[in-house]
């Protein structure tokens, strides 16, 4: 049974985050505080989002040359470490997370769409990746925008 690069990533994805929600469990991380607002509405907050999750959109997007090995990686690491948060998130008011969340989680899916690809199919489809490689990139920077000016509102 061949498996698809969409459910590839949505099963690893899906498994390790269940593994963090059983992690936080066993480890009992349900100490999540609350930041002032005055931390978030500030431009360098943008600035920094978009370096710390351009960096991750670029590492799943580099699994096309590393064989996969850094969109897998990236992959179980995030999919981990939302589910050991999930539940302190959520106890702190996390719905207002998922507001930036489903940009951030789509561009970063098409990150690891990019990176799940073969070199002969982006050549075919030059156009198509780049324009997946861009909106994948704008989605990042409009969930940092959201992050730091519209999450803080909400939560």
């Amino acid at each position: 049974m061949k498996i698809n690069k969409y459910n590839a990533i949505f099963i690893i994805y899906i498994v390790f985050l269940f593994v963090g929600i059983i992690y936080n469990n066993v480890a009992d991380i349900n100490s999540f505080t609350r930041v002032s607002n005055d931390e978030f509405f500030n431009f360098k907050k943008v600035i920094h989002y978009i370096k710390i999750n351009g960096f991750v959109y670029i590492l799943l997007c580099l699994g096309l040359i590393t064989y996969k090995i850094t969109t897998v990686i990236n992959i179980i690491i995030n999919g981990f470490m939302l589910g050991m948060y999930l539940i302190p998130m959520l106890q702190i008011g996390g719905l207002s997370f998922l507001i930036h969340g489903f940009p951030e989680l789509t561009g970063l899916y098409i990150g690891a769409y990019i990176g799940f690809s073969s070199l002969d199919d982006i050549l075919d489809n030059k156009m198509k990746y780049f324009a997946m490689l861009l909106i994948g990139f704008a989605l990042i920077v409009l969930a940092a925008v959201i992050e730091t000016y519209l999450t803080p509102i909400v939560f």
